[in-house]
């Protein structure tokens, strides 16, 4: 399960530095935004789930310096939070391999 969700994470992060504007104006519009990128589908477990049982997540918290960005948010279904250390680690991994990269 852990590598799925890394799998997923990344492939998420990819998909929206490349084909999306980094934020939009009000919390509504960016969280239909990531629900659809997502394909309505848990970033954690790759559960469907609706709009109502979805959750939009920071990966970086706005209280460590986190934003709205696109690229910092992920669909979550809705109570699923133990997986929030692996987010960190993905997101360490995918910084590692751009620097490297660059």
């Amino acid at each position: 399960m852990r590598l799925r969700f890394l799998v997923t994470f990344l492939q998420t992060v990819a998909k929206t530095t490349e084909e999306e504007p980094h934020s939009v104006g009000n919390w509504e519009d960016t969280r239909g935004l990531v629900l659809a990128r997502d394909e309505y589908k848990c970033v954690s477990c790759a559960a469907k789930v609706k709009s109502r049982d979805a959750d939009v997540h920071h990966l970086l918290p706005r209280s460590m310096g986190g934003s709205d960005e696109l690229s910092n948010l992920v669909t979550r279904r809705r109570g699923f939070r133990h997986a929030k250390v692996w987010v960190l680690l993905a997101l360490g991994a995918w910084l590692s391999a751009l620097i490297l990269a660059s």
